[in-house]
């Protein structure tokens, strides 16, 4: 019993995390926007944490052995990543923050919750669905001082974004134990890179590009933390079950305006502090084992 209850923490620990580095993301990808175009950005990055996440691998010598895995699954969890990237890069840089990562997540807790009934047997509890009540009451109060900006010509994107959020995650609960993480991740990044090159051909996009050395780093950091949140929800959706983590994931709501006041003065209204309020208390709920509450 103790183990398990062990192992639920460090699931959630490592979810938690990935939403506090993901909160992040949203100011980077502002300040990459001021000398790169979206996709020249994404292509950026998804190299320098492909270069990051190769050095990792021939530096730690991982097994490359699988367990009978689908290769369609494989194929599919390659490129789930990549194109949610994309559908929230081109939501953050069209309209407010708070706005973009609210539609990524309640596609994605919507579609998460059917899918863990569905396909991993979890139980709609009432634990579950209170969490989920009061995780969806705080998505509401978060978006409705900001609804209406753009909000048809680019929901496309928003809601994209949280489709294919959580379509990676249920290829990685599914997918992890059967390969290693480290050979997970590198995948992964293999296929954003895949898709973003072709993206960019699509698109005539210059490859050669001239920018200063503030956003090589600003890029490089961007890259590394998209490294760590790559391989953090490998560990977390291990230990931790998928709709519930979904919620947790769901931290990033409460830390995204945080960055947005540090680093943009963008301020978050009484409502949208409020809703931060209730996701955390969500996340909090979700932590909590079934039979301690």
């Amino acid at each position: 019993m103790r183990n398990n209850i062990d192992e639920r923490w460090l699931g959630f620990t490592a979810l938690f995390s990935t939403g506090l580095i993901m909160a992040s993301f949203g100011v980077l990808i502002r300040w990459l926007d001021t000398e790169l175009s979206a996709v020249q950005q994404i292509g950026l990055r998804y190299a320098l944490a492909l270069m990051l996440a190769v050095l990792w691998v021939l530096w730690s010598r991982p097994a490359y052995r699988t367990k009978g895995v689908n290769g369609f699954l494989l194929l599919g969890y390659s490129f789930a990543f990549p194109l949610g990237v994309i559908f929230f890069t081109y939501a953050v840089v069209s309209t407010k923050i708070a706005v973009a990562v609210f539609a990524l997540y309640g596609a994605s807790l919507l579609v998460a919750q059917a899918g863990g009934i569905l396909v991993f047997g979890e139980r709609l509890t009432r634990h579950r669905m209170g969490v989920l009540l009061l995780c969806f009451v705080g998505l509401v109060c978060f978006v409705a001082p900001a609804w209406g900006e753009n909000s048809i010509g680019w929901g496309f994107f928003r809601c994209g974004g949280g489709i294919m959020r959580w379509m990676r995650e249920f290829f990685r609960k599914y997918l992890t134990g059967l390969i290693n993480h480290r050979v997970l991740v590198l995948i992964q990044l293999l296929g954003g890179l895949v898709i973003t090159a072709i993206i960019m051909l699509m698109a005539s996009a210059p490859i050669m590009i001239s920018i200063s050395w503030t956003t090589w780093g600003v890029a490089l950091v961007f890259g590394a933390l998209i490294l760590v949140a790559s391989y953090l929800p490998l560990i977390g959706f291990r230990h931790f079950d998928l709709g519930l983590g979904a919620v947790v994931l769901a931290s990033e709501l409460a830390f995204a305006p945080l960055f947005a006041i540090l680093f943009f003065s963008e301020y978050p209204t009484l409502t949208e502090c409020a809703a931060g309020v209730l996701i955390l208390a969500a996340v909090i709920w979700a932590s909590r084992p079934e039979n301690a509450v």
